[in-house]
């Protein structure tokens, strides 16, 4: 039994209680139809990267960045700007890039930062190893139905693990 706020966040802990504060004001339950989606879109990606997470990267920040990772989409407007100034996707920023601009400028941890924006591209990341990046990317790839990038889940040796994260 909790009886003071004290013991609630004794008891779920500082790291989890910053991402639901964070989670709850950059998904503003007001602003519509379409933040709901994303909301439960990003509560999706969130579960199995704290699976896919486990011995590679800090759960609190693969849940941090997965749950953040379709920040960029938030922004108005923003898809329709990006595809305006290159329809071509060549160049111009994608949502992930500027949605992590945007927690960067915020102070979020740099890891988080790095795994947002790169997690629709893990490859253009020089990684020695599979780390938040890759779980972000395999977490929100599985939230959304999606296939990983599967020459990436080689070169970085977790692809035989795939099939155990997608039942997971």
């Amino acid at each position: 039994h909790v009886a003071e706020i004290r013991d609630a966040v004794n008891r779920i802990g500082i790291g989890l209680l910053r991402t639901l504060v964070l989670a709850s004001e950059v998904f503003h339950s007001g602003a519509g139809d379409s933040a709901d989606a994303l909301r439960a879109d990003a509560v999706r990606a969130s579960r199995p990267a704290a699976v896919v997470g486990k011995g590679h990267a800090a759960e609190d920040v693969v849940t941090t960045a997965a749950l953040l990772a379709i920040i960029g989409a938030l922004l108005p407007d923003i898809a329709q700007l990006c595809r305006d100034a290159d329809p071509h996707g060549r160049g111009f920023p994608s949502h992930a890039e500027i949605g992590a601009y945007l927690l960067g400028v915020w102070g979020l941890p740099g890891a988080i930062v790095e795994a947002v924006a790169h997690h629709r591209t893990p490859g253009r990341v020089e990684h020695r190893q599979f780390d938040a990046v890759g779980v972000v990317h395999v977490a929100v790839a599985l939230a959304h139905g999606a296939e990983p990038d599967l020459g990436y889940l080689q070169a970085m040796g977790v692809a035989a693990r795939l099939p155990q994260w997608q039942a997971d």
